[in-house]
């Protein structure tokens, strides 16, 4: 009996996420980005970041997100807590709150509960909020739409009433919630409605085949197209009226990717923007050796190709450095959203390999049922994808900075 009530009040704080293309984890999206994805990792960096000792150690810290640790942590863990929030505490109320709304989460597998939590903690953090406010806001309100959501269909016993059925249930969300195209849903609950259980695809051609690809990839994509546009606008936006704002937009930096014959990655993308943007004597945009001439290293050349087909990536100290050696971007702010747009780039590049990996996985499943899509054709439809980056602009050109 001892033991048992020893384990029952072990200090656990959930550090949990679960699969959603809807509402991906902060997990995900920040292993994306390179920045701590996990609560241990989070905790220590904010220790290096604001220079305290939360007294608990590596290996505590990561059984504190698993079986647990002693109830005596919990004190060193509320104490770090505050040292990160600063004079800024969360009110009883707002944390029991956000106890309940994790608690909702856990229970219906939703990752509204850890993003909601993490947005409060960065609300009360050093943050810069007005810069982020409009991102900060649409990741809040998917939050809130993904946990209602999958309430509901928990409480309608959607997961019993079999695949089609599911599939139409989760088509007609996405149709209302989403900025998926409404013919790519139809499409594939079409080819939804041919499967006759969960393992038999016989009745399915390349076509279907095709079609539930299109709509996995669009439909996982939404949310970080989202994101792109809404962060992207705001940037703009905030800084409207400084020199070298609006020489560079993200959107044309994927439509090198989607639209370009040779330009394999979203990175890459961004290097040829800034390529035809950094101009020549003779007015023509500079070679891919002449830009490469502006990498501080022994081997520039080498170095580019590398950056170019993404078999290594620069650091943003080593970025920052060839960004301040080009002719463009000329001002600060360019500058900043050249080194903004490295990391977009990089983190997008990692969703878009993915998807080339799951796909050529299905390809070589789909070869024992007599069906071929070739490489061209999966990249084809990625690069489709990705170029509908254009009307998620069009749908959040609204945003607008309030100086």
């Amino acid at each position: 009996m001892n033991n048992c009530k020893q384990k029952l009040e072990k200090f656990k704080v959930p550090d949990k996420s679960f699969a959603s293309f809807y509402l991906p984890s902060c997990h995900s999206i920040f292993k994306r980005f390179k920045l701590p994805h996990n609560l241990p990792l989070m905790l220590s960096a904010a220790e290096s970041w604001y220079g305290f000792d939360s007294k608990i150690s590596r290996s505590d810290k990561y059984k504190m997100v698993g079986e647990g640790i002693s109830p005596k942590h919990r004190a060193s863990y509320l104490s770090a807590c505050q040292q990160i929030l600063g004079s800024r505490c969360i009110d009883k109320c707002t944390e029991k709150k956000l106890v309940g709304v994790l608690r909702r989460s856990y229970m219906v597998e939703s990752n509204a509960g850890a993003w909601l939590g993490a947005l409060q903690g960065f609300s009360q953090s050093r943050g810069n909020q007005e810069l982020t406010s409009p991102l900060i806001n649409f990741i809040r309100n998917r939050a809130e739409i993904d946990l209602a959501f999958l309430e509901n269909s928990k409480a309608k016993g959607m997961s019993k009433k079999g695949n089609f059925a599911l599939f139409e249930w989760l088509g007609d969300f996405i149709s209302q919630n989403t900025l998926v195209n409404n013919d790519v849903i139809k499409k594939a609950v079409e080819a939804h409605s041919k499967i006759t259980s969960p393992t038999d695809y016989s009745r399915l051609g390349k076509v279907d085949f095709l079609n539930i690809l299109r709509f996995n990839f669009s439909f996982e994509v939404d949310f970080y197209l989202s994101a792109i546009a809404i962060y992207d606008l705001w940037l703009h936006s905030f800084y409207e009226g400084e020199k070298g704002v609006d020489d560079l937009f993200f959107l044309d930096v994927s439509m090198r990717y989607s639209k370009q014959n040779g330009v394999r990655n979203i990175f890459e993308g961004l290097l040829d923007a800034l390529r035809w943007k950094n101009i020549n004597q003779v007015n023509e945009p500079l070679s891919w050796h002449a830009l490469a001439q502006h990498i501080d290293t022994l081997d520039p050349h080498n170095l580019m190709n590398k950056w170019r087909s993404g078999k290594e990536l620069p650091s943003s100290s080593r970025f920052s450095s060839f960004i301040n050696e080009v002719d463009f971007p000329k001002y600060e702010v360019g500058k900043f959203i050249a080194m903004e747009y490295m990391s977009i780039s990089i983190a997008f590049d990692t969703l878009i390999s993915d998807w080339s990996s799951k796909g050529k996985s299905m390809v070589k499943e789909l070869e024992q049922l007599h069906i071929q899509i070739t490489e061209e054709e999966l990249d084809d439809l990625i690069g489709e994808v990705v170029c509908g980056l254009s009307k998620y602009y069009e749908a959040f050109g609204h945003l607008g900075a309030k100086k």
